[in-house]
């Protein structure tokens, strides 16, 4: 399936009733639209060949046995939702029942965690974010809720408008390789979704490619079309992220968005008819941005500067230039959701060692009692660090939008890039951790941060890093209403830095300590700020 809606595949021209026998009112409705109606068994649900070629599927609940629809989405929805098949529930229409078997359907959906649509206002907001729509925004596949009184005609209709995707090609040649040229080994539900994604190919070479935190896996991708427009086929070129359902919807969804007000050659371009969702996972496919490396390795060669100004000037100009000034909540209310909930178990000690004397919930009570209201916002990428900013030539392209939202605070991008580039760059620094914060840490005291008054000597191995920081400071400047707050926006993204779950090597691991440590000295001045600036009125 492609998440995005287009014409039936030849090969899917079947829909299977479960449960009941097709009438010729359903036959002829069908047939109007060019699909086959069948009757189909249990065991045909389990035959993949019976799925490549069944574009759907309409469950009957049964009206003497309501809860049964239970078992049968439990034991066919996945399966189904992962090779693209469309699944119909159709309500039980029963006297007695009332409105008790739709509520079964509704229930059985949440309980199995399954992706739905056809709710009623007040069914979707009894649902868990993670099964509900997103923002009420459903993407195929899914479980669509039919009410008994739905005409044949009227279900064809939305079948005919909501068409399953090519069938998978099971005969795709499909090679992934690591970093250093291990074969990979895929396991059966991201084979399907590269079927999927690749149906018209032949072969489909993919390698894969290191960064990302998210938890998703990204390759890049060279592949062949079976039936290529000119003589000698040449391999295209392809960047492909597996990950949750979730991640990748969100993505989906948030780069829909963006990208409408960034540069068209700012950012790749998702191949909407490739890129699907399954029950439980997705893959996204877009252009590859070849010829680019990351911010952070750029930065180190002292070579960000430019790149980092055209980020802000050109890059990012249209979410700047549609930003407004809003009064209502404070920037710690705006950023709060953000805040980290605990300390990783593994990174605990490290902190303590490097000199943290506050604990999450005494750090959050500085980080609230920030009271600075008056707040610039607009469209926020959330999550720009220097691995998700890449650069060619003096341009800078944004890539993984997962976190992007709207009526966001400006500053905070800015303190994410700050941050990530502080844990990224110095990874490879070979000097201890206790020498990189030395060299630092004049950056993070308070006054610094509003007034910049720290040089750095050209020959010291943070120059890069001194460079770096002013110039995103000084951007920074003009997305704050009030003085400080670009200082609260970095004090949360190092924080969230210095939080992050995940057990990197030994040296990421203490430079995110040093975020956190440096993250409670910024939340400690600023709020020793605020109390003299409240005791001198």
């Amino acid at each position: 399936m492609s998440i995005t809606e287009f014409s039936p595949s030849k090969h899917r021209l079947k829909v299977a009733f479960f449960g009941v026998a097709p009438d010729d009112e359903a036959d002829r409705a069908f047939d109007e639209r060019r699909y086959k109606v069948v009757q189909c068994t249990d065991a045909q649900l389990r035959d993949p060949r019976f799925l490549l070629t069944t574009d759907s599927v309409v469950f009957f609940q049964n009206p003497d046995k309501p809860a049964s629809i239970y078992h049968q989405l439990e034991s066919h929805a996945k399966a189904l939702l992962d090779y693209d098949c469309r699944i119909y529930v159709r309500v039980a229409k029963s006297e007695e029942l009332q409105r008790t078997a739709r509520v079964i359907v509704v229930n059985a959906i949440y309980e199995l965690g399954l992706p739905g649509a056809g709710f009623t206002q007040d069914e979707r907001s009894r649902i868990p974010h993670n099964v509900r729509e997103r923002e009420g925004v459903a993407l195929a596949p899914y479980v669509y809720i039919c009410d008994s009184a739905i005409k044949w005609s009227d279900l064809a209709q939305i079948v005919s408008e909501n068409p399953a995707g090519e069938s998978p090609n099971t005969k795709l040649e499909i090679n992934v390789v690591s970093l250093d040229n291990q074969t990979v080994k895929l396991d059966a539900w991201e084979r399907l979704l590269i079927q999927r994604a690749f149906s018209n190919c032949s072969t489909i070479n993919l390698r894969q490619m290191a960064g990302g935190r998210s938890g998703c896996r990204a390759f890049r991708g060279h592949f062949k079309l079976s039936l290529p427009l000119l003589r000698r086929n040449f391999p295209l070129a392809c960047f492909v992220k597996i990950g949750t359902r979730k991640q990748i919807e969100a993505e989906y969804l948030s780069q829909s968005g963006a990208a409408i007000f960034l540069p068209f050659y700012l950012t790749p371009k998702l191949d909407l008819k490739r890129s699907g969702l399954g029950a439980d996972h997705g893959i996204l496919v877009a252009d590859f941005v070849d010829e680019a490396e990351s911010l952070s390795n750029c930065a180190r060669e002292g070579r960000a500067i430019s790149v980092i100004g055209n980020l802000f000037n050109k890059t990012l100009r249209a979410w700047s230039n549609a930003s407004e000034v809003q009064s209502t909540f404070s920037l710690s209310q705006m950023l709060e959701d953000l805040f980290p909930q605990k300390v990783p178990e593994h990174r605990q000690e490290k902190i303590i060692e490097i000199g943290a004397q506050l604990d999450l919930v005494e750090l959050r009570v500085l980080f609230m009692s920030l009271k600075s209201r008056t707040v610039r916002v607009g469209w926020v990428h959330r999550d720009l660090h220097a691995l998700n900013v890449l650069v060619r030539g003096s341009d800078a392209l944004l890539i993984d939008f997962e976190k992007f939202r709207d009526r966001q605070p400006l500053v905070y991008d800015a303190a994410t890039l700050e941050a990530g580039l502080l844990v990224d760059g110095f990874e490879r620094d070979p000097r201890s951790i206790g020498q990189v914060q030395s060299s630092i840490e004049s950056l993070y005291n308070l006054s610094v941060i509003i007034d910049w008054i720290a040089p750095c000597p050209p020959h010291d191995e943070s120059a890069w890093f001194f460079d770096c920081v002013k110039k995103i400071r000084m951007h920074a400047r003009e997305m704050e209403c009030e003085s400080g707050q670009y200082a609260t926006a970095l004090a949360l993204a190092l924080l969230k830095k210095g939080c992050n779950v995940v057990d990197y090597g030994e040296k990421q691991e203490e430079l995110r300590a040093l975020a956190y440590l440096f993250s409670e000295r910024i939340l400690r001045a600023l709020s020793a700020r605020e109390i003299d600036a409240h005791a001198a009125t």
